[in-house]
C-alpha cells in the first residue's frame, strides 16, 4: 500500500476510534489494534497521537474548506453568499460535531485543542467573510466602513453560536442564524422614510 495511502487508513481508523471514545480516550495503541498492527507501525508515519489529531483535523479542515468554497461560489449576491456560507458551515459544523463531539463533556475538554488546531481556518474564514463583503461593497450591495473589522465580528459571533449548539445540544438554529443575517444585513436602527 502507498504511503499516502496508508496514512489515510490510519486517519479514517483514527477517526472511528476518536468518534467512539474521544480523542483522549483513545490511544496509538486502540489505534494499531483495530488495524490489526503495531504501534511501531503507527510511528512510521506519526510520531504521537498528537500528530496523528493534527493531521486529522487539517485533513477535514481541507474538505471544509472545498466544500465552503463551493458553496459561496455558486451564489451571486453578496447576501445569497453569505448566507450559503453559514448554512453550509453550520451543516459541516452539525455533520462533523455529531460524529466527533457526541457529548458536552466530550466536545468542552477538547475545546483548547480544537481552538489551537483551527487557528489557520479561523483566518480561512476571516479572509472568506471578508472578500465576500468586499465584493459587495463594490457592487454597492454593502456599505462597510472596516471590512476586515467587520468580517472579525462576524466570524466570532458564529463561533459563539457554535458552542453554544454544542454545549446546548441543540442543533437547529436555522432561526437564529436567520435572525443573525437580518440583523447583519439590516441592523437594527429605525431609519426614516
Amino acid at each position: 500500500m502507498p504511503r499516502n495511502d496508508t496514512r489515510k487508513s490510519i486517519l479514517d481508523t483514527a477517526r472511528l476510534l476518536f468518534a467512539e471514545k474521544g480523542p483522549r480516550n483513545t490511544t496509538l495503541d486502540d489505534i494499531a489494534r483495530k488495524m490489526h498492527r503495531t504501534k511501531t507501525f503507527l510511528y512510521h508515519y506519526f510520531e504521537s497521537k498528537d500528530e496523528l489529531l493534527h493531521s486529522l483535523i487539517d485533513v477535514e479542515g481541507e474538505e471544509y474548506e472545498r466544500e465552503v468554497r463551493m458553496a459561496v461560489d455558486g451564489e451571486h449576491t453578496g447576501e445569497t453568499k453569505l448566507r450559503s456560507y453559514v448554512t453550509t458551515r453550520f451543516g459541516i459544523f452539525n455533520r462533523i460535531g455529531a460524529f466527533y463531539w457526541t457529548s458536552r463533556e466530550r466536545y468542552l475538554e477538547q475545546y483548547a485543542l480544537i481552538e489551537s488546531a483551527r487557528e489557520k481556518f479561523d483566518l480561512f474564514e476571516i479572509q472568506l467573510v471578508a472578500s465576500i463583503l468586499s465584493e459587495g461593497v463594490i457592487r454597492g450591495e454593502f456599505d462597510i466602513p472596516d471590512v476586515a473589522l467587520v468580517a472579525r465580528a462576524f466570524i466570532i459571533a458564529l463561533k459563539g453560536f457554535e458552542v453554544e449548539s454544542t454545549t446546548q445540544g441543540d442543533a437547529s438554529h436555522e432561526k437564529t442564524f436567520d435572525a443573525l443575517l437580518t440583523i447583519f444585513f439590516h441592523g437594527i436602527e429605525v431609519r426614516a422614510k
